[in-house]
């Protein structure tokens, strides 16, 4: 489980569209310098860091405590001044690559972890095969054995669909499950 300051903060532009996510710290540094504003998820209100502070964790909501006050963790913030939809260059990695997948072996169609699954360069390596979007897909590790130093169609394999690079705003930030219920508002439901 991750600590309480390392959970995840979904971060709104200034017209409410979500643009990134950030960890609980970054989230309360932003609204502590004024530059971004805390979302009360039940009823839409905007708060500051001194209207936050002085409102008490509702029941089971999380919070931690300063010698002060308790400070409740927020779910979602919002930029005071920032307005643009940022453009992210996203590197390839085992988790991007997974994250465009879907976590499914693009294979066989089951479902994989980051520790379950591989990396699969669909034209191996040793054949030229180069560390693109487009050339590496998210792989059950006993389908990647089976594949080995072959292409799909020499081990009698087709891919479920062609990768491409992937969009940050289309997979990061589209609500899927294992994400806060309280995001479900705030970002488009993955179909």
């Amino acid at each position: 489980m991750k600590k309480i300051l390392d959970r995840e903060v979904l971060i709104l532009n200034k017209s409410w569209n979500p643009i990134r996510i950030q960890t609980v710290i970054d989230a309360l540094t932003l609204v502590y310098r004024k530059r971004a504003a805390f979302i009360d998820v039940d009823n839409y209100e905007v708060n500051g860091w001194d209207d936050w502070a002085k409102t008490p964790p509702k029941e089971g909501e999380e919070y931690i405590t300063t010698s002060h006050f308790s400070l409740r963790i927020p779910k979602v913030i919002v930029l005071t001044h920032f307005n643009d939809i940022p453009v992210y260059k996203v590197n390839i990695n085992k988790k991007s690559i997974f994250e465009r997948d879907g976590y499914i072996c693009q294979y066989s169609g089951k479902k994989v972890s980051l520790k379950s699954g591989n990396l699969d360069h669909i034209k191996p390596k040793s054949k030229g095969g180069k560390r693109s979007w487009e050339n590496i897909v998210c792989c059950d590790a006993k389908v990647n054995s089976f594949k080995d130093n072959r292409t799909p169609e020499e081990a009698g394999l087709k891919l479920l669909k062609k990768p491409t690079k992937l969009d940050y705003r289309k997979t990061v930030l589209t609500y899927k499950e294992g994400m806060p219920e309280e995001w479900k508002n705030f970002l488009k439901e993955k179909k």
